[in-house]
Protein backbone atom coordinates (compact mmCIF):
# COMPACT_ATOMS: atom_id res chain seq x y z
CA UNK A 1 0.00 0.00 0.00
CA UNK A 2 2.73 2.43 1.11
CA UNK A 3 4.83 1.95 -2.41
CA UNK A 4 1.78 2.17 -4.27
CA UNK A 5 0.86 5.58 -2.71
CA UNK A 6 4.08 6.64 -3.13
CA UNK A 7 4.06 5.72 -6.81
CA UNK A 8 0.86 7.19 -7.47
CA UNK A 9 1.79 10.30 -5.89
CA UNK A 10 5.48 10.27 -7.99
CA UNK A 11 3.75 10.12 -10.96
CA UNK A 12 0.94 13.17 -9.98
CA UNK A 13 4.27 15.29 -9.06
CA UNK A 14 6.08 14.09 -12.11
CA UNK A 15 2.67 14.69 -14.55
CA UNK A 16 2.26 18.38 -12.66
CA UNK A 17 6.07 18.87 -13.63
CA UNK A 18 5.80 18.10 -17.23
CA UNK A 19 2.41 20.07 -17.44
CA UNK A 20 4.30 23.40 -15.86
CA UNK A 21 7.17 22.49 -18.28
CA UNK A 22 4.75 22.20 -21.20
CA UNK A 23 2.29 25.63 -19.93
CA UNK A 24 -0.54 23.66 -19.58
CA UNK A 25 -1.30 25.43 -15.96
CA UNK A 26 0.60 28.96 -16.95
CA UNK A 27 -2.31 31.84 -17.62
CA UNK A 28 -1.27 35.40 -18.79
CA UNK A 29 -0.01 37.64 -17.10
CA UNK A 30 1.14 41.71 -17.68
CA UNK A 31 3.97 43.62 -16.15
CA UNK A 32 3.64 47.39 -16.70
CA UNK A 33 7.54 48.53 -17.00
CA UNK A 34 9.24 52.22 -17.81
CA UNK A 35 12.56 53.06 -19.51
CA UNK A 36 14.12 56.45 -19.37
CA UNK A 37 13.69 59.69 -17.28
CA UNK A 38 11.17 62.63 -17.07
CA UNK A 39 7.95 60.13 -15.52
CA UNK A 40 7.54 61.03 -12.29
CA UNK A 41 4.30 62.24 -12.74
CA UNK A 42 3.28 59.06 -14.76
CA UNK A 43 -0.44 57.22 -13.77
CA UNK A 44 -1.29 54.14 -15.16
CA UNK A 45 -4.33 52.66 -14.81
CA UNK A 46 -5.27 49.04 -16.18
CA UNK A 47 -8.47 47.44 -16.61
CA UNK A 48 -9.78 44.27 -17.80
CA UNK A 49 -12.49 41.66 -17.41
CA UNK A 50 -14.05 44.08 -14.38
CA UNK A 51 -10.78 44.50 -12.56
CA UNK A 52 -8.72 47.33 -12.23
CA UNK A 53 -4.59 48.09 -11.12
CA UNK A 54 -3.27 51.87 -10.84
CA UNK A 55 0.15 52.36 -10.74
CA UNK A 56 2.84 55.51 -10.36
CA UNK A 57 6.21 55.91 -11.42
CA UNK A 58 7.35 54.75 -7.67
CA UNK A 59 5.63 51.49 -8.82
CA UNK A 60 7.44 50.66 -12.11
CA UNK A 61 8.54 48.27 -12.96
CA UNK A 62 5.62 46.05 -11.47
CA UNK A 63 5.99 41.78 -10.99
CA UNK A 64 4.09 40.38 -13.94
CA UNK A 65 -0.13 39.94 -12.43
CA UNK A 66 -2.76 37.74 -13.65
CA UNK A 67 -4.92 39.00 -16.23
CA UNK A 68 -7.79 37.60 -17.99
CA UNK A 69 -6.59 34.52 -20.85
CA UNK A 70 -9.30 36.25 -23.08
CA UNK A 71 -10.76 39.64 -24.06
CA UNK A 72 -9.35 43.40 -24.08
CA UNK A 73 -7.03 44.77 -21.84
CA UNK A 74 -6.69 48.54 -21.65
CA UNK A 75 -3.96 50.62 -20.50
CA UNK A 76 -4.23 54.52 -20.06
CA UNK A 77 -1.52 56.61 -19.27
CA UNK A 78 -0.82 60.46 -17.80
CA UNK A 79 1.62 62.18 -17.89
CA UNK A 80 1.42 65.37 -15.38
CA UNK A 81 3.35 68.05 -14.87
CA UNK A 82 3.59 71.27 -12.27
CA UNK A 83 -0.57 69.28 -11.80
CA UNK A 84 -1.61 69.78 -14.90
CA UNK A 85 -2.11 66.62 -17.49
CA UNK A 86 0.32 67.05 -20.28
CA UNK A 87 0.08 63.83 -21.99
CA UNK A 88 -2.42 61.19 -21.74
CA UNK A 89 -3.84 58.33 -23.93
CA UNK A 90 -5.26 55.17 -23.99
CA UNK A 91 -4.34 51.62 -25.69
CA UNK A 92 -6.29 48.35 -25.78
CA UNK A 93 -5.42 44.96 -27.30
CA UNK A 94 -6.86 41.28 -27.13
CA UNK A 95 -5.86 39.26 -24.74
CA UNK A 96 -4.80 35.73 -25.30
CA UNK A 97 -4.09 32.57 -23.15
CA UNK A 98 -0.26 31.74 -21.74
CA UNK A 99 1.09 35.03 -22.82
CA UNK A 100 3.21 37.16 -20.79
CA UNK A 101 2.79 40.72 -21.59
CA UNK A 102 4.39 43.61 -20.89
CA UNK A 103 3.50 47.40 -20.82
CA UNK A 104 6.42 49.37 -21.63
CA UNK A 105 6.03 53.19 -21.22
CA UNK A 106 9.02 55.83 -22.60
CA UNK A 107 9.43 59.27 -22.45
CA UNK A 108 11.74 59.52 -26.14
CA UNK A 109 11.49 60.70 -29.58
CA UNK A 110 11.41 57.11 -30.48
CA UNK A 111 11.16 54.33 -28.79
CA UNK A 112 12.80 50.89 -28.40
CA UNK A 113 12.25 49.27 -30.19
CA UNK A 114 12.97 52.06 -32.99
CA UNK A 115 9.55 52.70 -34.88
CA UNK A 116 10.55 53.99 -38.34
CA UNK A 117 10.01 57.95 -38.64
CA UNK A 118 7.61 57.33 -41.95
CA UNK A 119 5.26 56.26 -39.16
CA UNK A 120 5.30 59.49 -37.29
CA UNK A 121 1.86 60.63 -38.39
CA UNK A 122 0.41 57.23 -38.70
CA UNK A 123 -2.38 56.60 -36.04
CA UNK A 124 -2.22 54.86 -33.23
CA UNK A 125 -1.09 51.41 -32.93
CA UNK A 126 1.91 51.90 -34.90
CA UNK A 127 3.32 48.36 -36.03
CA UNK A 128 6.91 47.09 -34.61
CA UNK A 129 8.70 44.10 -35.76
CA UNK A 130 11.48 43.53 -32.98
CA UNK A 131 11.21 40.02 -31.36
CA UNK A 132 8.22 40.05 -29.65
CA UNK A 133 6.92 43.83 -29.97
CA UNK A 134 3.07 43.43 -30.62
CA UNK A 135 2.68 47.24 -30.83
CA UNK A 136 3.76 50.59 -30.03
CA UNK A 137 1.07 53.75 -28.99
CA UNK A 138 2.20 57.60 -29.23
CA UNK A 139 1.01 60.15 -27.00
CA UNK A 140 2.24 63.94 -28.08
CA UNK A 141 3.11 65.75 -24.62
CA UNK A 142 2.29 69.42 -24.62
CA UNK A 143 4.47 71.86 -26.41
CA UNK A 144 5.58 73.42 -22.57
CA UNK A 145 6.56 70.44 -20.70
CA UNK A 146 8.94 68.52 -23.98
CA UNK A 147 12.45 67.98 -22.75
CA UNK A 148 13.91 67.12 -25.90
CA UNK A 149 12.83 68.08 -29.62
CA UNK A 150 9.88 65.59 -30.64
CA UNK A 151 9.80 63.67 -27.71
CA UNK A 152 6.59 61.92 -26.69
CA UNK A 153 5.19 59.68 -24.40
CA UNK A 154 5.39 55.88 -26.08
CA UNK A 155 3.24 52.61 -24.83
CA UNK A 156 5.27 50.02 -26.04
CA UNK A 157 3.50 46.31 -25.57
CA UNK A 158 5.85 42.89 -25.36
CA UNK A 159 3.64 39.90 -26.45
CA UNK A 160 5.96 36.53 -25.46
CA UNK A 161 4.45 33.22 -25.37
CA UNK A 162 6.96 30.81 -24.24
CA UNK A 163 5.99 28.06 -26.26
CA UNK A 164 6.81 29.91 -29.66
CA UNK A 165 10.22 30.37 -31.22
CA UNK A 166 11.10 34.19 -31.87
CA UNK A 167 14.76 34.35 -32.23
CA UNK A 168 17.24 31.75 -33.06
CA UNK A 169 15.45 28.29 -33.26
Amino acid sequence: MKVRTAAVVGLALSATSCNAILGIFRGASLAVTSRGEGLAGLEVTVQSGGDTWEFTAADLSTDPFGVPESGTISVELRLRQDGAVVAEGTASWALEGDVEWTADVQRTPYPFPFVDESFADHPNPLPCWWWWCYSAWRFDIAEDAVDDEGESLWLVVWRVHPDECVDVC
